[in-house]
């Protein structure tokens, strides 16, 4: 038993080409792969918390996570550059499919959303052309799935984007 799991994340809105450097969608996919054959056992962020809870985790976990919450989370979407991007849901549903009956792992993501509708559309509009990228009408879905649950990432992630935060001087920086 253990007392440690490592945490990793992805920001499917990083799209700047389709490499593993320079997309965290292709990073994702690879990522998963290389954990299976490394050994690691992928769990839902809430089980891995209640195993710990109850005295330990066994052996190598990984936590799948997504920061900011994007429509390219769940949905496939095409990037105006990059061209169509696969979502991190239909990837995971993908590595799930390949698994074998007996597998170790219980893939799950979970993606921590931008709670605030005006700081979403704020965000979309200033730093993403208006692309629609920061939708929720898919979290009821995601969390649906068995393979996604849609958690907060703070009312407004204090972006740098954004006119104004609800911090209450307005600074800028860490949570």
């Amino acid at each position: 038993m253990t007392d440690r799991c490592v945490i990793l994340t992805w920001h499917s809105i990083n799209v700047l080409d389709n490499t593993h450097a320079g997309n965290d969608l292709v990073a994702f996919s690879e990522d998963l792969v290389l954990l299976d054959r490394l050994g690691w056992t992928i769990l839902p962020l809430a089980e891995a918390l209640a195993l710990l809870d109850a005295g330990g985790l066994p052996g190598k976990i990984a936590v799948l996570t997504l920061d900011d919450g994007s429509i390219m989370d769940f949905h496939d979407f095409d990037h105006p550059t990059c061209g169509r991007q696969t979502s991190v849901f239909h990837r995971l549903s993908r590595f799930v499919r390949a698994l074998p009956a007996d597998s170790r792992h219980r893939p799950h993501v979970t993606s921590f959303a931008i709670a605030s509708p005006e700081a979403r559309a704020e965000l979309d509009r200033v730093d993403y052309m208006s692309l629609g990228v920061w939708p929720d009408d898919w979290w009821g879905a995601a969390n649906r799935s068995g393979l996604m649950s849609i958690e907060s990432h703070s009312w407004d992630h204090n972006h740098g984007s954004l006119a104004r935060t609800v911090q209450r001087n307005n600074r800028r920086g860490d949570f």
